[in-house]
């Protein structure tokens, strides 16, 4: 098996929900702690073109699950990845929030860089993924709250 999956989509906007959740404290300071960087608010949205069931396999498999310190935000699954176009790549997190009826052909990559200027992307562009397939960094990680008190 290889240990990488690749897939190409198309950059869309998305509906601006990322925005404000990826810039609360704890998941700033989570994905520094799991990843090593801090990212920009928001994500890169990308629609898969062709099969998806490959990056929904990877996320079960190789994912890690993010546990948000308060029941008012959800779940994520992470994995680590790569993001490309016209020979250009930037280091990336997939990210997939786990929401009832999310599309599961979308990916949003969380990135240390506004991704749309550090590659000159725009809605439609096409993009190449390359996600890790190996075992995750952690299988889940439970994020502490601003003020360090976990939820009972």
């Amino acid at each position: 098996m290889s240990d990488h999956v690749h897939v190409d989509g198309r950059v869309t906007s998305g509906r601006g929900f990322a925005g404000p959740a990826t810039s609360l404290a704890w998941f700033r300071a989570s994905v520094r702690e799991l990843w090593g960087f801090e990212p920009v608010a928001g994500t890169l949205n990308v629609i898969v073109e062709g099969d998806w069931r490959q990056v929904d396999r990877l996320l079960l498999s190789a994912g890690t699950l993010l546990v948000p310190p308060s029941l008012d935000v959800c779940c994520s699954l992470m994995v680590p990845a790569r993001i490309g176009r016209a020979g250009r790549e930037v280091p990336v997190v997939l990210f997939r929030p786990l929401i009832h009826g999310y599309n599961p052909a979308q990916l949003e990559f969380l990135a240390p860089v506004r991704l749309r200027d550090a590659l000159e992307l725009q809605d439609g562009d096409l993009v190449t993924a390359t996600l890790q397939d190996a075992p995750p960094v952690r299988k889940w990680f439970a994020a502490a709250a601003a003020d360090g008190i976990q939820p009972e």
